[in-house]
């Protein structure tokens, strides 16, 4: 069996500031992208020329649903493969399934860009709520508001 060298004590010219080293972008994708589209190279097509390996890329979801972290490891002019470092899924409910069967029979929770999260009648199409900041909020409004109706 050889003999292992011993491992050297790391080097000034290999210790930097990290500023000086990588760079941090940060994306805000629309609502449609899902975790699997960030990990295609070619998801980063329009922006792969300004990356570099060892430069990080933190990602939101437009509409709140997600927040990840990801490491460029290589890159060229039309696409990007990254690591990703953390995925959080921000839209996790505390309402059950069959509660939400229920809360979505006669109304639909969508996400509407400037208006945020919207709870919308299906009857007629009304707008019942509108900015709400996440869908779990706009659940829970409409949850109220029905608990209420019933109340009532």
């Amino acid at each position: 069996m050889a003999e292992q060298k011993p491992v050297q004590p790391i080097i000034q010219a290999r210790m930097k500031l990290a500023e000086s080293e990588q760079v941090v972008y940060f994306a805000t994708v629309e609502t449609n992208v899902k975790r699997e589209d960030l990990k295609d190279p070619s998801f980063w097509a329009h922006v792969a020329a300004q990356l570099r390996p060892k430069f990080e890329i933190k990602v939101y979801a437009e509409d709140g649903s997600f927040f990840a972290h990801y490491l460029v490891l290589a890159c060229e002019k039309t696409w990007a493969r990254v690591y990703e470092l953390s995925f959080h899924d921000l839209a996790k409910s505390e309402i059950t399934k069959d509660q939400l069967d229920v809360i979505l029979k006669d109304y639909i929770v969508e996400y509407k860009g400037g208006n945020k999260w919207c709870v919308i009648r299906k009857s007629d199409n009304a707008l019942m709520q509108s900015k709400l900041h996440s869908k779990d909020d706009a659940l829970k409004w409409l949850q109220v508001h029905l608990n209420q109706a019933v109340a009532a």
